[in-house]
């Protein structure tokens, strides 16, 4: 089992800002297509306690990532406790 880090989109039902509603997920899965699955499983379990939302395909895979990668900066902003200097 390997290390993945999937990036989701929101379904534009869902959000009043389509395109910058992410939901990111990272675990163990035996390949990446396994890990989506996860992934929009998670995102779908998370929204159907907030919205009752019950299709998971609808969160569409828009990045796969080999590895547990931060993300520190989305369309909706930069995390400012996550920003390094380099010189």
């Amino acid at each position: 089992m390997k290390l993945y880090t999937v990036v989701l989109l929101y379904p534009d039902y869902l959000t009043d800002d389509f395109g910058s509603d992410l939901y990111v997920w990272s675990g163990r899965a035996s390949n990446g297509e396994s890990a989506v699955e996860i992934a929009q499983g998670h995102a779908i379990e998370d929204c159907e306690k907030q919205t009752g939302c019950t299709e998971a395909s609808d969160f569409r895979m828009i990045l796969l990532l080999l590895g547990d990668i931060p993300v520190i900066g989305d369309a909706t902003g930069i995390k400012k406790n996550e920003m390094r200097k380099t010189s």
